[in-house]
């Protein structure tokens, strides 16, 4: 135990053997990961209700937001892993190839490969919380530096947009920063650029770490072996992805950054981005910097800098480009304890919960828009983004987009109207004015016994709409079920208004359709 630590030397050797029961770390473990995981998608939630616009044409959309613009491309890449992604600001994951080529070779269907950063997600923090619980033994300081962890940005991001990976390559830095065995790094060193390229950023800072974690009790020998090890592993990568970019047999980033500027925001932008990445994170992320001395303290500093300097030049989306100083979070939290464990659990804890309560989001810039330099996605509660499930904004709404389809019905436009309906009905299932206007498009367009279809859907998802029955009632008939066509009028009657204008007329037409029926 830490010298700051008041227990009584009886309580002190009992916690020392309770820390060390097997059965004590998979609880400390295994319980941190769960509650932060709960706590942090309670407080800080995904917009779950965009998901269901995965798989429509980009263009079709009112606005296209970040929860599934990747995953258009990516689910192109379950289906050809290699093929050339024109897009520029999903040009990058051309190379990130690991997770398609396996789920390609497995006929993984788009749902479960979607799902994967949700998996990272559990074994980022996973490893967060080995780590804390393996350096400190206190149960208090690993759950609450597990949810500091979680309420950060890779954890919004991999929880929220899809096919964004950013939690496997949380796992990954992790690994490099904490892991003992050989084996493991040289495994994580393999396999983490192929998931994402910026595994390789962010290597020297975890190799800078390492010997700061180890105390002097790493002899440079194996600080020397572990690098080797490490950079052995990334060399196959950084040999195929040279040699692409030399002969141009895929020059991904000479694509990617001819249409990009150096900066993609001013430095105020930079900065806000920057603290949106971990907020109070930042706190833990300076302890090691105050707990080193001399030229230890100067090499993490920098390496630190440099480290989020050059990801915040490579990408857009600045607050997820934070992601990177995960390790040092964890590691800062390690060291604290070293320093005073009492105050270290306080620290951890406070910063946590610190984090639920104040502002997040995801600050995007947006280089070469007139109207924002940068994008600002407020992160909400998990009860706040339900009630925007209810009532979503006019970008996600299913009445806009039947809007939006009439209008191209009234241009003309009849694949664009399908479209409008089709992106309605993806964000609210079922909406029975959107299958009503499908249906006659539908049917109009040649399609009788689609256009039939969603007007049954319409009406059974609605049996009090009068309109629906009514435009049931004109096709039947058209279509030559004139007994379906009576019944739908005579539905109908009793649904319309006593001064509705068309009551009158509806009413004739069932008696004048009944006496055909009757000859």
């Amino acid at each position: 135990m830490p010298p700051s630590d008041p227990l009584p030397e009886p309580l002190r050797r009992l916690a020392a053997r309770l820390a060390s029961h097997p059965w004590t770390s998979r609880a400390a473990i295994g319980g941190s990961l769960a509650l932060a995981t709960l706590v942090a998608l309670l407080a800080l939630a995904p917009r779950f209700w965009l998901w269901p616009a995965v798989g429509a044409p980009l263009g079709d959309f009112i606005a296209v937001q970040p929860e599934f613009h990747r995953a258009a491309f990516a689910l192109g890449q379950l289906e050809n892993p290699w093929q050339r992604i024109a897009d520029p600001t999903n040009r990058v994951i051309e190379w990130r190839l690991l997770f398609p080529v396996l789920a390609h070779a497995l006929k993984l269907p788009p749902a479960l490969y979607l799902a994967l950063p949700a998996v990272g997600v559990l074994l980022a923090l996973g490893l967060a919380a080995a780590a804390l619980w393996r350096e400190t033994k206190d149960a208090a300081l690993t759950f609450g530096g597990t949810l500091l962890a979680a309420t950060s940005s890779w954890f919004f991001v991999s929880t929220g947009w899809l096919a964004y990976f950013d939690s496997w390559l949380v796992a990954a830095l992790v690994l490099a920063t904490f892991a003992r065995s050989r084996v493991t790094l040289a495994f994580a060193a393999l396999l983490a650029p192929w998931i994402d390229e910026r595994f390789l950023l962010a290597l020297p800072l975890c190799l800078v770490l390492r010997p700061v974690l180890a105390g002097g009790s790493l002899d440079r020998r194996r600080q020397l072996g572990d690098a080797a090890v490490m950079l052995g592993g990334i060399l196959p990568y950084v040999a195929v992805r040279l040699g692409a970019e030399w002969f141009g047999w895929r020059a991904t980033a000479a694509g990617y950054w001819g249409d990009r500027a150096l900066l993609p925001a001013g430095p105020l932008v930079l900065l806000w981005g920057a603290w949106h990445g971990l907020r109070l994170g930042w706190l833990a992320v300076a302890v090691p910097l105050r707990q080193l001395q001399g030229r230890s303290r100067l090499v993490v500093a920098a390496v630190a800098a440099a480290t989020l300097a050059v990801n915040l030049l490579v990408a857009d989306d600045l607050s997820r480009s934070v992601s990177v100083l995960v390790p040092l979070l964890v590691a800062g939290l390690v060291l604290a304890h070293r320093a005073d464990a009492i105050r270290a659990r306080w620290i951890a804890a406070g910063l946590a919960l610190g984090n639920l309560v104040l502002p997040a989001e995801h600050v995007i810039a947006s280089a070469g828009n007139p109207e924002a330099a940068f994008l600002r996605i407020p992160i909400l509660t998990l009860p706040a983004e339900f009630a925007r499930d209810r009532d979503p904004p006019y970008f996600a709404s299913a009445m806009a987009y039947n809007r939006r389809g009439m209008e191209a019905v009234n241009a003309g436009n009849r694949p664009a109207a399908l479209a409008a309906f089709e992106i309605a009905l993806r964000f609210e299932p079922g909406f029975p004015r959107t299958l009503v206007n499908r249906g006659i498009v539908k049917f109009v367009g040649g399609d009788p016994a689609g256009g039939l279809a969603d007007l049954d859907a319409a009406v059974a998802g609605a049996p009090w709409m009068a309109d629906a029955r009514l435009q049931r009632a004109a096709m039947r008939r058209q279509t030559g079920d004139l007994p379906g066509a009576l019944e739908d009028l005579r539905a109908a009657l009793p649904l319309l208004p006593a001064d509705a204008p068309n009551r009158a007329e509806t009413a004739a037409a069932a008696d004048a359709l009944a006496a055909q029926l009757r000859r």
